[in-house]
């Protein structure tokens, strides 16, 4: 046994598994979002020059 304890004291449960699971999806969705969100104005201002509406 070394200092920092056993293995078996690392064994994760059903609520870590959760709460990492949730700080997955709180960092991701934003993130996606963000993505998603600089694609659709780029393929918006590529549809505007070629229809001949852009400003």
């Amino acid at each position: 046994m070394s200092e920092f304890g056993d293995r078996s004291a690392l064994r994760f449960g059903f609520w870590d598994y959760l709460c990492l699971g949730a700080a997955a999806v709180l960092v991701l969705v934003p993130v996606t979002a963000a993505i998603l969100s600089g694609v659709n104005e780029a393929r918006g201002a590529r549809r505007g020059r070629v229809i001949g509406t852009a400003a």
